[in-house]
């Protein structure tokens, strides 16, 4: 390095600083990668109940906040969007339960998803009743109905869903 000027040397530094970097750069992509694959194994064949669970928990949620803005709605008779929004959420959530019914690998999941589609059937009677409430312009009768047998229901099958995602699978 003695024999190149300032600028040399400069230039030669830099080259040498963006070989390291693009080298860790490229080894960190790889390991990206590896981790995906590893994320993707482990909720495919690892721990299937937990995704179930997560998906199931996320339909739940989208119909208690789909409930709650059209209780908060004014116009209850025109808005059919989220009544066939909760109707196909309800489809996708129990078609969600009964291929968990037919992948449970243990008694105890089994049991846990029997009393999931017997509360689920419990929550969408209570729904269907503040549904009915909200189109007769039962405004009270829906926020009791709401804050009362719904949020009981609610909070039970989301207590289910949190039990079946604790729930170890079987080792494959």
């Amino acid at each position: 390095m003695n024999s190149l000027s300032i600028k040399g040397t400069f230039f030669a530094s830099f080259a040498v600083m963006l070989a390291l970097i693009g080298g860790l750069g490229l080894f960190t992509l790889s390991q990206l990668a590896r981790i995906t694959t590893l994320n993707h194994f482990t909720i495919t064949y690892a721990l299937p109940g937990v995704a179930v669970a997560g998906r199931v928990h996320s339909q739940v949620n989208d119909i208690r906040v789909t409930e709650a803005a059209e209780l908060l709605n004014g116009d209850f008779v025109s808005d059919l969007s989220s009544g066939l929004f909760i109707a196909s959420t309800k489809k996708l959530m129990l078609a969600e339960l009964q291929a968990a019914q037919k992948s449970a690998d243990t008694r105890e999941k089994a049991r846990i998803l029997d009393d999931l589609a017997a509360q689920a059937a419990r929550y969408f009677r209570a729904d269907d009743e503040l549904s009915d409430a909200l189109r007769a312009n039962r405004i009270s009768d829906a926020k009791k109905l709401y804050t009362g047998e719904l949020n009981d229901a609610y909070t039970q099958l989301c207590n289910l869903i949190d039990r079946f995602a604790t729930q170890p699978d079987q080792a494959n």
